[in-house]
């Protein structure tokens, strides 16, 4: 009885170790180019990220601070870069084990993408952005985590 309460102990404690709840995306990434970082957070059980810091934070003629000039919204267009929220409503797929059904805004061109996201063996995490709703068709994008010790 004893050692058969040891394996069910054992096979709960395995089953849970498996389980995630997403949380490996928290934290601060480079973007693929590394100009500029993102701080992903959760916020009522979704994922979003937040430009957090710009390698240039000037406008292509110069004038600080970086605005979102290529905004197709009109009225958006004087918002700052910097703490621009860029990705959002990111939802964990246990199952897929990996993070979907999100809305990408790439402010160099004022566009927006659904896209998921998987994290790599190597610590990387891939972005995969993609249009009219056909994940096939899509673009990945490779982000690297932050490390302030370097």
């Amino acid at each position: 009885m004893k050692l058969s309460l040891t394996f069910l102990l054992l096979g709960f404690s395995l089953i849970s170790f498996g389980q995630s709840n997403g949380d490996e995306i928290l934290g601060v990434w480079w973007n693929p180019e590394m100009t500029s970082r993102v701080e992903v957070y959760k916020e009522n059980g979704l994922f979003y990220g937040k430009i957090i810091w710009l390698k240039a934070d000037e406008n292509e003629d110069g004038s600080k601070p970086r605005r979102d000039i290529h905004s197709e919204d009109e009225a958006l267009r004087n918002r700052r870069v910097l703490g621009l929220v860029v990705m959002k409503e990111l939802h964990w797929d246990e199952k897929q084990n990996e993070w979907d059904k999100g809305r990408l805004y790439d402010p160099r061109r004022g566009e927006e993408y659904s896209f998921y996201a998987k994290l790599k063996k190597d610590g990387s995490l891939s972005l995969f952005a993609y249009v009219m709703g056909m994940p096939f068709l899509n673009k990945e994008m490779r982000c690297t985590p932050y490390n302030p010790d370097y």
